[in-house]
């Protein structure tokens, strides 16, 4: 069934929430047979729920019910992850430290204006194409003012994402009974705090990397080394698979500890 469908609909990337089998999820469909063209990526699940029940969800696709805006949602955000994600409240992508412990409305400005900061640096030809200049002419914007910035816009250069290279995790880890301490796996910067970074290794578990395992030189703050979304390569450290906890390590040469 998989297979006929990318046939029929030449299908170049499938796109695999990272949530609940996730990894058996990808698991199976990489051991469909499917041609080698066809790419396998695992995508952040981060507010899927929350945009598949709301109104913008509902005004897209009025006849669906929420498992198939969900199953949408995660497949455009491969395709254009920010057009996809300012349609959902920055706050329910899961990321930052401490949000409900802070000031909710100067939280939702800094939000915002990071939103629309984002946005701005992403400007997009096929939408500037049916741009009516005319339209937006004031006493203060001239036509001549309004034709140097559309100029502006059309300049090479102005998405500054790096160019997509998919990503996998490590094969035969796929749950915390798997990791074991001095594994070097693949991972993804999921979440950046003060004391150091959460890393999401593939075992619907992330592990904890403390400031002081971010690098082999001393870092101020966490920020300043990793960047959220980021591919990196972890050392585990320890395990201790009864709380739930991974310990990870993103220097050279990390001193062992003892499984738990």
């Amino acid at each position: 069934m998989v297979i006929s469908l990318c046939e029929q609909f030449e299908v170049e990337v499938i796109a695999v929430g990272n949530n609940t089998a996730g990894r058996e999820t990808e698991t199976f469909v990489r051991g469909l047979d499917l041609p080698g063209t066809i790419s396998v990526v695992m995508v952040s699940e981060n507010g899927a729920s929350v945009y598949s029940a709301s109104e913008a969800a509902r005004e897209e696709f009025p006849e669906q019910d929420v498992t198939v805006r969900g199953a949408v949602s995660i497949g455009r955000r491969l395709m254009d992850p920010l057009a996809e994600l300012v349609k959902i409240d920055a706050k329910a992508i899961g990321v930052g430290q401490y949000q409900h412990d802070v000031d909710q409305r100067q939280l939702k400005e800094k939000l915002d204006d990071c939103v629309m900061s984002c946005v701005n640096l992403v400007r997009d030809e096929r939408l500037r194409s049916h741009i009516d200049l005319k339209k937006y002419i004031t006493g203060t914007a001239g036509l001549p003012t309004l034709t140097d910035i559309m100029a502006e816009l059309a300049k090479p250069g102005r998405d500054p994402r790096e160019q997509f290279e998919a990503f996998s995790f490590a094969e035969g880890v796929r749950t915390i009974e798997d990791v074991r301490p001095g594994m070097q796996l693949p991972g993804i910067i999921t979440n950046i705090t003060n004391f150091g970074a959460f890393v999401d290794i593939g075992v619907h578990q992330d592990g904890r990397v403390h400031i002081s395992e971010l690098a082999d030189r001393f870092v101020k703050r966490p920020a300043d080394v990793v960047k959220l979304y980021q591919k990196v390569t972890v050392t585990v450290l320890e395990v201790d698979a009864t709380r739930r906890r991974i310990t990870l390590s993103m220097k050279k040469k990390p001193q062992q500890r003892q499984n738990v």
